[in-house]
C-alpha cells in the first residue's frame, strides 16, 4: 500500500561552516541534487549567519531552507534572536524549534527556556499562506516552570 507521507531528509549544520564554506557546501548540494524523487523533501538548516548565502545558492534546487532557532516574540530588543517573520523573509520554510541539547545546555535563564515548546516536535514548517499561522510555533503559551 503506497504511503502518502513525505520523507524528509534534513541536515542540521549545527555551528559549522563560515560563510565561504556554507556557500561552497550549498553549491555542491544544489549541483548534486538537481531533482529529488516524488515523496521526498530535502532540507538544510545552516547557522543563522549563513541563511541568506545558502538561500541564494539553493533557490533553483529542490532543497528547502530551515533555521536552527526561532524566538517567540514578533520583534523587540532581543539581541541575537530571529523571529518567524525574519526567518521567513530570508527564505526559510522550516525551523528547528526544540532540540535535546538546547533544552539541557542552554545558558538562557530558566524562565526563557520554559517558554519554548516542550513537545517532541523537532521541526516546524512555515506555511506560506499566513504569518499568523507561524506564530503558533514561535509564540507558545507561557509554561509553568514547575513541571
Amino acid at each position: 500500500m503506497p504511503s502518502n507521507r513525505t520523507t524528509l531528509i534534513a541536515g542540521n549544520w549545527k555551528m559549522n561552516n563560515d560563510v565561504a564554506a556554507a556557500a561552497k557546501l550549498a553549491d555542491e548540494l544544489a549541483q548534486a541534487l538537481p531533482e529529488v524523487p516524488a515523496g521526498v523533501e530535502v532540507l538544510v538548516c545552516p547557522p543563522t549567519i549563513d541563511i541568506t548565502t545558502v538561500h541564494d545558492r539553493i533557490q533553483a534546487a529542490p532543497i528547502a531552507l530551515g533555521a536552527q532557532n526561532v524566538y517567540w516574540e514578533e520583534k523587540g530588543a532581543y539581541t541575537g534572536e530571529s523571529s518567524c517573520d525574519m526567518l521567513k523573509s530570508a527564505g526559510c520554510t522550516y525551523c528547528i524549534i526544540v532540540t535535546p541539547s538546547a533544552a539541557t545546555t542552554s545558558t538562557r535563564p530558566t524562565r526563557m527556556r520554559t517558554r519554548r515548546p516542550r513537545r517532541s516536535l523537532l521541526l516546524a514548517s512555515f506555511p506560506s499562506s499566513a504569518a499568523a499561522s507561524l506564530l503558533r510555533f514561535a509564540r507558545p503559551e507561557p509554561m509553568s516552570s514547575t513541571l
